[in-house]
């Protein structure tokens, strides 16, 4: 991940994250307006079931996977290895979001990250005005610096033909499927698919900004650092590569060492467990106890047998108990995999997920046997997997 803005550099006399002006942006404004103004008839004149739910699926994948996951996630932090292919997928989807193309993108985000990491920045960076002001600058105005930091994207990205093409024609990309939705759906698809789920994505980017940088707990301070964040339960600063600036805050609860309780009888469960075993090897955050061993007593745990192996317990460093999903999401969360269960946060598939697990939980052994041949090859995968990134004597990871 990258742990500084390279991007942003200083021109000759110096640049400055104080000192600038607000302006009106009129294609940004009349952007914003003219998909709010859709969004109020989809939702009035062209309401219907089928159009909702194009809207919120359309916005989900383009939110999570585009937007999230590819333009955040990959194209600007590099926070996960994956082939060229399937990042241009991303952000190609991050795209369709239809705040910029990909490098204006890079650009909005690594120069509001190097101002909030100056000693002072303006306030349209710190999101420090009213709910009202901040609303208007964001979604219809511009920071003008006097002395902005010159925007040098890498060499690779600013070069490739995909992503040039993309950054030219950001904003028409709405087109090729704004036609599809017609012919499938008329006008009141194009209302959901296009302008609510653009409205919701603009909007929503602006809310948790504005609330993310003004409230809610905090148990980190970035020291010389002109804004903090309020976040809960994401990855903390000790997760991320050294940084001398930052500060613990006394008082701040520590989650690891997690303690995993499992059933080792579960060859589903011990697949995964070995393999957070062998992820876990660098930072030692987890601590695994098979509850199927001969001499596992549940008694310390505060259990019986039986409520142990109903659903995944997990215990954290301050001794609170975990049980189910959210265990999972602590021990994936440790080994920098947390994303593949951010999903079973959201309020409306929390209960989904939650039933699927205490489902499997009930049948796992027998899952576990009608699956044997593919745990099987699971298992063999990995194992070559992990001899090839030992070749040699050095383990690559």
């Amino acid at each position: 991940m990258r742990n500084d803005v390279p991007t942003m550099q200083p021109g000759l006399f110096g640049a400055d994250a104080l000192r600038g002006q607000v302006r009106w942006s009129p294609v940004k404004s009349l952007w914003w307006s003219a998909m709010a103004l859709g969004t109020v008839l989809a939702t009035t004149v062209w309401f219907s079931w089928s159009g909702l739910a194009l809207g919120l699926a359309t916005s989900a994948v383009t939110l999570c996977l585009g937007h999230s996951l590819g333009m955040h996630r990959r194209f600007i932090h590099r926070a996960y290895e994956a082939p060229l292919w399937l990042e241009r997928v991303f952000v190609y989807l991050g795209t369709l979001v239809a705040m910029a193309g990909p490098l204006g993108m890079m650009r909005a985000h690594d120069l509001r990250d190097w101002a909030q990491r100056q000693p002072e920045c303006h306030d349209y960076f710190g999101h420090r005005r009213s709910f009202r002001r901040d609303g208007w600058w964001q979604l219809h105005c511009d920071i003008v610096l006097d002395a902005p930091p010159r925007f040098v994207p890498p060499d690779e990205i600013a070069r490739d033909p995909f992503y040039r093409g993309l950054e030219r024609t950001w904003l028409a990309q709405q087109l090729p499927w704004a036609l599809l939705f017609f012919a499938l759906g008329g006008i009141g698809w194009v209302l959901w698919g296009i302008c609510f789920r653009v409205w919701v994505s603009l909007s929503g980017h602006w809310l948790i900004g504005h609330f993310a940088h003004r409230e809610g707990h905090r148990s980190w301070d970035m020291q010389g650092a002109a804004v903090q964040g309020f976040v809960q339960r994401l990855a903390l600063p000790r997760d991320l590569p050294d940084r001398p600036e930052v500060r613990t805050r006394a008082g701040s609860a520590s989650v690891y060492p997690l303690t995993l309780l499992y059933d080792g009888a579960c060859p589903v469960c011990a697949l995964e467990m070995d393999e957070l075993r062998v992820r876990d090897e660098p930072t030692q955050r987890l601590r695994l106890i098979d509850i199927s061993a001969p001499a596992f007593d549940a008694a310390p745990w505060g259990a019986t047998q039986e409520e142990l192996g109903a659903l995944m317990h997990a215990v954290d460093a301050q001794g609170r108990t975990h049980r189910g999903v959210p265990a999972l999401r602590l021990a994936y969360a440790a080994v920098g995999l947390g994303w593949l269960w951010a999903p079973t946060r959201w309020p409306l598939l929390r209960r989904v997920f939650d039933a699927l697990y205490a489902a499997f939980a009930r049948h796992r052994r027998g899952i576990s046997r009608a699956a044997a041949p593919l745990i099987e090859h699971i298992a063999a995968a990995r194992m070559t997997r992990r001899m090839q990134r030992c070749a040699g004597g050095a383990c690559k990871r």
